[in-house]
């Protein structure tokens, strides 16, 4: 008989894979999904499945500062979404995972589209599952690297009131705000941006080593201990 992988453990793989990463624990996330790529009968998973996998690597990839690998399992995973039409939290996780590639290599045309893509998407999802908040965050940073910084600062705020409605991760909350001191420094808005910054220390549960460096490079004055 042909060999099969069983459902209900790889779902459980990469769900605890997501949960490593949720920890900043990026070897215990990778090693078993590399292992379920592995496994004889992989093919036996919907290709939304497999998809997925490809998903949760080039997130690990992205953390890792991989872009090789990144790039490998974003194709990856966008390919196999679109052998199954239907699921389209898949599709749109997929999409995130190309546009963080097309972020990370500065290829900033591409990363705003792929990003509105993914945003097209999570706007067909039933609310509780759309998360909409996490593809216009991209598509705010990719406007403000454009010049477009109203427009940017627009996204980011329906970003924020988004998160915040849904009670996202407080870490998300952190990047949203951490973005806005971004456009509003490019902005030459210091005070703005300096709002922003402490609003980001405020919502994460972490310290934020790209939030003060932002705030230093705006001439905020701020340093790691005067947070």
């Amino acid at each position: 008989a042909q060999a099969q992988v069983d459902r209900d453990a790889a779902l459980a793989t990469i769900e605890r894979a997501k949960q490593s990463i949720a920890a900043g624990d990026l070897k215990a996330a990778r090693e078993p999904l590399e292992t379920l790529l592995s496994s004889a009968g992989l093919d036996s998973l919907s290709p939304s499945l497999r998809a997925m996998i490809h998903v949760r690597l080039a997130t690990v990839a992205f953390l890792e500062r991989k872009n090789d690998e990144l790039r490998k399992h974003a194709e990856l995973a966008l390919q196999l979404s679109e052998r199954e039409p239907a699921a389209l939290a898949v599709r749109a996780d997929s999409l995130r995972a190309m546009a963080l590639y097309l972020g990370e290599t500065g290829a900033t045309e591409q990363y705003l589209e792929t990003s509105q893509q993914e945003v097209e998407i999570r706007r067909q999802l039933p609310p509780g599952e759309a998360r909409l908040w996490e593809a216009a965050i991209n598509v705010g940073i990719a406007k403000a690297e454009l010049g477009r910084y109203r427009e940017a600062e627009q996204d980011l705020l329906e970003a924020l009131a988004a998160a915040e409605k849904n009670a996202a991760d407080p870490n998300v909350v952190t990047q949203i705000h951490t973005n806005l001191g971004f456009v509003y420094g490019l902005r030459k808005e210091h005070r703005a941006a300096l709002a922003m910054f402490d609003r980001a220390v405020a919502a994460g549960r972490e310290r934020q080593p790209r939030t003060i460096k932002l705030a230093n490079r705006f001439g905020t004055g701020k340093t790691d201990e005067g947070w």
